[in-house]
């Protein structure tokens, strides 16, 4: 019995660090508002899955440093997981600024830290959107992938791990910026008209009047890109993560 769920156990044991270590950054897994004890068996049951396929490093016991190894990789990688949706994040607090909501008060909701309640409404939609068009089952396979490139108990190259760090980072600060550019154009355009206005009637608080005029054309271009702003980042979300982590 020992020799045949032995290997079962030590598999379930390093899938479960790595696992775990991703679940804890990945988006929606990693909200505050999911309980300890469901990422617990989430993350469980993922590992009891992937366990049978693992092939277990050349070692009778699993050593402490061999655990290690297998955290940091599902770290690494969750951290790469959750860039995209730092970016966006990023994104949204800039939309945000530019139509005159950065100001408005709000609440926490995947992290423990107050933001305006526009870039809520972003993230909270398309991290919802990853769940609905089965994005999410993507990021799993992802990671179950990850052990043709990264086998347990490897340590990722300094190198490469920077060198990937890059690249993702790159790529989703350049689609957040691709994502906030109308808002940026529709920003300037409205600055650069009060400014004009004010400078033809300095006696009339020109800012102060137009601000309800911000908002609201801010909202209206929000309502009608707002759908394609979060199918644009589903999109090159799911193209990234197509073309493996590495």
């Amino acid at each position: 019995m020992i020799a045949l769920f032995g290997p079962l156990l030590d598999g379930f044991l390093l899938a479960f660090c790595r696992v775990s270590g991703f679940l804890l950054l990945l988006p929606g897994f990693a909200s505050l508002r999911v309980p300890m004890r469901v990422k617990l068996f989430i993350a469980a049951g993922i590992a009891v899955a992937l366990a049978p396929n693992i092939q277990l490093p050349p070692t009778e016991t699993i050593s402490a440093l061999i655990v290690a190894s297998e955290v940091t990789t599902g770290v690494v990688l969750g951290i790469l997981a959750r860039v995209y949706f730092l970016a966006l994040n990023f994104a949204a607090v800039t939309i945000a600024s530019y139509i005159g909501l950065a100001a408005m008060p709000g609440v926490p909701v995947d992290t423990d830290e107050a933001q305006a309640a526009l870039p809520n409404l972003i993230t909270l939609t398309a991290t919802a959107t990853v769940f609905f068009s089965g994005l999410h089952t993507t990021l799993l396979i992802a990671l179950a992938d990850s052990y043709t490139v990264l086998e347990p108990g490897l340590w990722m190259a300094p190198a490469l791990m920077l060198d990937t760090f890059q690249e993702w980072l790159q790529e989703a600060f350049n689609l957040a910026l691709q994502l906030s550019m109308p808002f940026l154009a529709y920003g300037l355009l409205i600055n650069l008209g009060i400014g004009l206005a004010n400078k033809m009637s300095p006696q009339v608080p020109v800012y102060f009047i137009s601000m309800p005029f911000i908002i609201s054309g801010g909202l209206i271009l929000t309502y009608g890109l707002g759908p394609d702003l979060v199918a644009v980042f589903i999109s090159q979300y799911n193209a990234r993560l197509s073309l493996g982590w590495f």
